[in-house]
C-alpha cells in the first residue's frame, strides 16, 4: 500500500488548510490490481478474436453466393448450349447445304479463276480504232498448254509483260495505211490486248472506184494476244464494266 501527501491549493484558506488534509492513497491490494488489468486485457482479445471471426464469417458467407451465382450462371449457359445443339440438329440439312455451298464455290474459284471476258475484248477491238477503220470480223483461239506462257508461229516474239495466254485474229477494212498503223499502234498501248501483227494487207481493185473516184478501201489481217490482264470473272478479279459507242 503507497501513501502519497498532496500539495496545499494556495487558494484555500488558513483555516481550511489547518482543519482538512487533501490526501490519496491506494488501498487494493498488488493482486487485485493485476487481475482487473489481465481481465481487462482478456476482455479486449476475446472481443477481438471475435470481430476477427465474424469478418471471416462473413467473408466466407459472401464467397459461397458468388460460388452459387456463377454455379447458376454456368447452368444457365450450360442449357443454353443444349437448346444450341438441338437448334444446330434441327436445322442440320442447312448447314449441310450451305457447307456444300461453301464448298463448291472453292471449287468454282480454283477452275474458273482465270475465266476470260470476251465482251470486253470485242468491244475494245472495235472501238479502238480511228474513224475511219471498220472492224468486220474477230476470231479467237486458246491453246490447251502446260507453260505459263503460249507462243503463236508467224508472229514476233511477245512484248507484252503481262504474259500471253492465247491469240486473236482482227479483220477489216481501213482507208488507208495509216489508219491501220495508227489502229496497230491503238492497240500495242492496251494492257488486256499486245504484240499486234498486221498479217496481210491489200489496197481494193482500181478497177471497182465509185463514181465519185473514191479508191476501194484496203483490206487487213492482224494477228493479236490475248494477254493476262484480260483474265476476270464472277469467281476470279472484277470485271471493269464494258460499254459501246
Amino acid at each position: 500500500m503507497a501513501t502519497a501527501l498532496m500539495p496545499v491549493d494556495p487558494a484555500v484558506s488558513q483555516q481550511r488548510t489547518n482543519r482538512l488534509l487533501t490526501i490519496s492513497a491506494s488501498l487494493l491490494p498488488e493482486e487485485v490490481v493485476n487481475h482487473r488489468r489481465t481481465r481487462r486485457v482478456r476482455a479486449l482479445v476475446i472481443l477481438f478474436v471475435i470481430v476477427v471471426a465474424l469478418a471471416c464469417g462473413a467473408w466466407v458467407v459472401h464467397e459461397k453466393r458468388l460460388e452459387q451465382e456463377a454455379s447458376a450462371e454456368l447452368d444457365a449457359v450450360n442449357i443454353e448450349v443444349v437448346d444450341l445443339q438441338r437448334a444446330k440438329n434441327k436445322y442440320a440439312n442447312v448447314v449441310k447445304i450451305q457447307n456444300e455451298g461453301a464448298e463448291l464455290k472453292r471449287e468454282l474459284e480454283t477452275v474458273m479463276g482465270n475465266d476470260l471476258n470476251w465482251a470486253a475484248l470485242v468491244l475494245l477491238l472495235r472501238t479502238v480504232g480511228p474513224e475511219n477503220l471498220t472492224v468486220e470480223g474477230i476470231s479467237g483461239k486458246i491453246p490447251e498448254v502446260s507453260g505459263p506462257e503460249t507462243s503463236t508461229s508467224g508472229t514476233l516474239p511477245s512484248t507484252s509483260k503481262a504474259g500471253a495466254i492465247g491469240t486473236l485474229t482482227v479483220t477489216g477494212t481501213a482507208k488507208d495505211k495509216k489508219t491501220i498503223a495508227q489502229y496497230v499502234d491503238n492497240i500495242a498501248e492496251e494492257t488486256t490486248v499486245g504484240n499486234p501483227y498486221v498479217t496481210s494487207a491489200s489496197a481494193g481493185d482500181a478497177d471497182e472506184e465509185g463514181a465519185s473516184g473514191d479508191a476501194e478501201p484496203w483490206e487487213f489481217s492482224i494477228d493479236v494476244e490475248i494477254t493476262k490482264a484480260s483474265l476476270c470473272g464472277e469467281f476470279g478479279k472484277a470485271c471493269k464494266k464494258v460499254g459501246g459507242k
